[in-house]
């Protein structure tokens, strides 16, 4: 993978979570004008003393429409073991590919005495029909670069 065709962005920066939904917004995929096929997330569980009882992404055409599950990507039930209470220190990842524009993460925490301590990052790639100058200067922010092959 080409390090300039990837866009990481930190969606929850280290919160503790009891008995509640993480407050993670909306993902648009589309970033100053270049869309991304991609979206890999990340959830670090650090100290926890409590099961998740939720987590999964969910998608929408638009930004407040009304949000679905991404069947694939739901833990528990029939999908992967949801993280428990003795789950400490471990890493989770979820990639979607080619879906709708909005994505949600959801992370629901249980009742605990504590809860639990959640970093959570996003990794957006394989961009749709963008240059490398697109990519600096649109995903990235960037107003005057170099580029050098």
């Amino acid at each position: 993978m080409n390090p300039n065709q990837i866009l990481p962005l930190m969606l929850l920066a280290s919160g503790l979570v009891n008995n509640a939904t993480a407050s993670i917004a909306a993902l648009d995929t589309l970033r100053n004008g270049v869309q991304f096929r991609e979206a890999s997330f990340f959830v670090n569980l650090g100290a926890t003393d409590i099961a998740l009882t939720a987590l999964k992404v969910q998608e929408c055409d638009t930004i407040s429409g009304s949000y679905t599950d991404i069947t694939a990507t739901v833990f528990g039930a029939a999908g992967p073991t949801l993280p428990s209470a003795t789950d400490d220190n471990k890493m989770y990842h979820i990639t979607v590919t080619g879906r709708k524009r909005f994505l949600k993460l959801i992370i629901t925490v249980g009742t605990g005495s504590t809860g639990a301590n959640l970093t959570v990052f996003c990794v957006l790639s394989t961009p749709v029909a963008a240059s490398l100058t697109d990519l600096l200067t649109a995903a990235r922010g960037l107003t005057n670069q170099e580029v050098i092959a």
